[in-house]
């Protein structure tokens, strides 16, 4: 084994960049004869190796990120502005009107598996048909296989039975829910 092989400022102390002929780096000399160095580069007297990767790596995502929030600023900047606009407005028909009591609504995401009113429109459909009350797990997977979406897939049921749940709870007025031993079934109205 080369003396201070390994070893930032090897086994004789202190160390010291010496450049390379052959690549125009530094490297970290442990003043150890013959010319051995340690195995520690450095470009610029800042380390190398896997270092330099984890840290390319690690300010891309920081520049990723930070043009994200940037973005995600002016999309706030401007939807402030357009709010701002829409009060106004809404004050030049009513002014008496308080847009401050309006209830925000927050748009949700789509369903990878389903089209628009999609889900509602099965559930309706399995609930019509069912000649008694339909447990979750039993029409989450009935709409499976409808849709041709593997039922034995544990994670894929849970988002879907999750998926269900946010429909089913959201048409009160139309679906009932029962409960019985703790077992909670759905069926239409």
């Amino acid at each position: 084994m080369r003396p201070g092989r390994g070893v930032p400022g090897g086994q004789h102390g202190v160390a010291f960049a010496v450049l390379c002929s052959n690549h125009h780096d530094l490297h970290v000399s442990c003043g150890c004869p013959a010319g051995y160095y340690c195995d520690l580069w450095c470009l610029g007297g800042r380390p190398a190796m896997a270092e330099l990767q984890v840290m390319h790596a690690l300010r891309n995502k920081r520049a990723e990120l930070a043009g994200t929030l940037i973005q995600l600023e002016q999309q706030l900047v401007r939807q402030r502005a357009d709010l701002t606009h829409i009060d106004a407005t809404m004050r030049l028909f009513d002014p008496d009107i308080q847009p401050n009591e309006i209830l925000p609504r927050q748009r949700r995401a789509h369903s990878a598996w389903f089209r628009h009113g999609e889900c509602l429109r099965l559930i309706y459909d399995e609930l019509r048909d069912a000649p008694h009350p339909i447990t979750t797990r039993e029409l989450t997977e009935r709409i499976m296989r409808s849709k041709a979406i593997p039922v034995d897939n544990d994670r894929c049921r849970e988002l879907m039975q999750k998926t269900l749940l946010g429909s089913l709870n959201r048409a009160k007025e139309t679906i009932a829910r029962i409960e019985i031993a703790g077992v909670v079934s759905w069926q239409l109205l």
